[in-house]
């Protein structure tokens, strides 16, 4: 009698092919399931446990011959969120009722940062909302157009930091910034209010929310540079008798410029009255 048996020879090892995570990609969760085929068959899914950091993932298979295959990925785990942003307002007022501006920044020394989010609210952090949470991507700086904002009243900007593993930071917020878009007031006197003899005189200067002004004669064409506020000032007049006129305008820290029509006049006399005497007559 006689009987025959089939041996199939199989050293070719099962491929394995991890479909996701992605390799060298980031998480904030453990454990993660690992999704991967054998031999291009179904989907199959085993849960990895990671440590903080780096992890190398390895599926190993064996077919029915014996042979192994594996195929190996490394997936980090990032549990620590981004410090929180530094955020800096575009100035302590500005002049607009539309429109502000805000730029920020934060670190991270784990998977990096991924990109932003930021909102905007009326007086306090946590305030009234002006503007949503809105994505910025890797933006770190933002001029917000399209609102509605009130005069006098302190605006703020929020911003969260996200990395590639997910965290979200705390939120980050800024100092706050004045919407002003009243016109400063002041008024300009030229010696106290009383003429001269010499043409260095004392300019007495008051305004109502001024930061900066700027002065000319009236003879100038230009305006002089733009100075700091203040409440004195030393001038000279321009050469030759006769009236004397100086203009100011006032700036405030928002930019919003004065008429450019404030200023005084002062008369300037450096001629000493001429006297004769006509009786007795003189020896």
């Amino acid at each position: 009698g006689s009987a025959e048996v089939r041996v199939y020879l199989d050293t070719a090892p099962p491929a394995v092919v991890i479909k996701s995570p992605a390799n060298n990609s980031y998480t904030r969760t453990s454990p993660i399931d690992v999704t991967y085929t054998v031999d291009g068959g179904p989907d199959r899914t085993e849960p990895a446990n990671l440590t903080e950091g780096p992890n190398t993932v390895t599926i190993t298979k064996a077919d029915l011959a014996g042979n192994s295959g594996s195929a190996s990925i490394t997936v980090n785990l990032d549990t620590t969120p981004p410090n929180i942003p530094t955020v800096i307002d575009g100035g302590t007022a500005t002049g607009s009722a539309t429109q502000l501006y805000a730029l920020w920044s934060s670190l991270d020394n784990g998977s990096g940062i991924s990109g932003y989010k930021y909102r905007i609210t009326e007086s306090a952090w946590n305030g009234a909302v002006i503007a949503p949470w809105t994505e910025a991507q890797m933006i770190t700086s933002s001029t917000h157009t399209g609102l509605s904002l009130e005069n006098k009243k302190e605006y703020f900007f929020s911003v969260i930091a996200v990395d590639n593993a997910g965290n979200e930071s705390s939120v980050g917020v800024s100092d706050g910034i004045l919407v002003d878009t009243t016109i400063p007031e002041g008024l300009i006197i030229i010696n106290g209010g009383n003429n001269t003899m010499v043409q260095n005189v004392t300019l007495t200067i008051s305004s109502n929310d001024a930061a900066q002004m700027r002065l000319k004669d009236e003879d100038d064409a230009v305006w002089g540079d733009w100075i700091a506020y203040d409440t004195f000032l030393s001038w000279t007049l321009s050469a030759g008798d006769g009236t004397k006129t100086i203009y100011i305008q006032f700036m405030d820290a928002a930019g919003n410029m004065s008429t450019d029509t404030i200023c005084d006049s002062v008369n300037l006399d450096t001629v000493s009255p001429a006297v004769v005497i006509k009786s007795p007559a003189n020896n």
